[in-house]
């Protein structure tokens, strides 16, 4: 009988030891996805379940040798839930951004066929299966070539930003779609500058896309361009090339965004980020001087978290060697911290999301010496750190 409850006992103890072990897994770890070819990140999102979903772009090999787009779901300790699904034949597919729903994941990037790129829009069930897909140019009988590069769901429909080439030179696009996957209205504003959009938002019911301008042959400005209205154009022109990554509304009132600033004779680029009002004017109270001086910095993602404070994605790039990078902002905008990524290749940084428990998830591409690119998790607490 002692010997029984002896056993156990123990039993209870090494489950308990368990228990806390994944708990622990789930809050810090670095995972890499991928097979022996190409895989790039595109963007990443968090499943009903409480595990990630993020979406890429493959090689596929021989004899086709051509891209396609991968969907992976894992659970909250980054651990593969099924097989990868893959999405292509068309052409080069190419995974740009994610959204997710709750009955599955709809996905948007281009395919590329004959050297012209086509907006493409994908959505899978929760278990993987296709449930339907759009071509811009075929099914959807639309003369716009262009690329997807943001998705959200605004006012009960699909609204996707991104560019178009046709009718001349790049320029920023929008298109909506129903929940179906029904094409509803394509925007590209008359009139508008050259470049493409990054990220999307919507204030008061009204969408918006930040984007870059590419209309000064000499140097590109941030802006942000309001659907079917030029007159709701805000540009941020600073001193030197500027470009957009992603925009996101602030706590009570206003918007926070995040992007790359080359300045003229720096030498370096640096990570700007600012404070927007509801107006769209610079709040001037939010500390505004960049990130980065002693290599290329490149700023992603923005996120705000329950504190007020600001914890920004981006990679730093000197002498071929890429690292990822996450800054910590204090909520006037103050420099708090800062943790590098990058002992394990070249990482690069794609996008990231705040996880349920406090922490943060990473999604990036990893290419070691010699070798082709992984898809790379960072999961790290709220300070950037990460259990070793």
């Amino acid at each position: 009988m002692k010997k029984i409850l002896f056993l156990l006992s123990l039993l209870f103890m090494l489950v308990a030891c368990q228990k806390e072990v994944s708990d622990l897994q789930s809050e810090y770890f670095v995972r890499f996805y991928g097979d022996a070819l190409d895989d790039i990140a595109g963007d990443i999102g968090l499943t009903p379940e409480g595990g990630y979903v993020f979406a890429g772009t493959t090689t596929r090999s021989s004899p086709r040798t051509d891209k396609d787009i991968i969907l992976i779901t894992t659970d909250k300790f980054g651990f593969q839930n099924s097989e990868t699904v893959y999405f292509g034949g068309l052409g080069n597919e190419t995974c740009k951004g994610l959204l997710v729903l709750d009955d599955g994941y709809v996905l948007t990037g281009s395919v590329n066929t004959g050297g012209v790129d086509s907006l493409i829009l994908v959505k899978f069930g929760t278990d993987g299966i296709l449930k339907w897909s759009l071509v811009m140019d075929t099914d959807l009988s639309w003369d716009r070539t262009g690329q997807g590069n943001d998705i959200a769901l605004i006012n009960n429909q699909i609204v996707i930003a991104g560019y178009t080439l046709s009718g001349g030179p790049q320029k920023p696009m929008f298109c909506t779609f129903t929940l179906e996957g029904r094409k509803f209205d394509w925007d590209s504003p008359p009139s508008n500058p050259g470049g493409y959009y990054t990220s999307i938002f919507e204030r008061d019911k009204q969408i918006f896309g930040f984007g870059t301008s590419l209309q000064n042959a000499s140097n590109s400005d941030m802006f942000i361009i309001g659907k079917g209205n030029i007159s709701d154009r805000y540009p941020f022109a600073l001193s030197g090339n500027e470009t957009s990554s992603k925009i996101i509304p602030a706590e009570g009132s206003g918007f926070f965004f995040v992007g790359t600033a080359d300045p003229l004779g720096s030498g370096f680029s640096q990570i700007v980020i600012k404070k927007l009002k509801n107006d769209f004017s610079e709040d001037l109270s939010f500390n505004t001087n960049p990130l980065g001086s002693d290599a290329d910095f490149r700023g992603v993602d923005i996120k705000e978290m329950e504190d007020g404070s600001l914890v920004i994605l981006g990679d730093k790039s000197r002498s071929n060697d890429t690292d990822i990078v996450l800054h910590f902002l204090n909520p006037d905008g103050t420099t708090k911290s800062s943790k590098v990524f990058g002992r394990t290749g070249n990482q690069t940084a794609y996008a990231m999301e705040l996880t349920p428990d406090g922490g943060i998830i990473v999604l990036g591409s990893n290419r070691q010496e010699k070798t082709n690119s992984m898809i790379t998790l960072i999961k790290t607490d709220k300070e950037g750190n990460i259990w070793e």
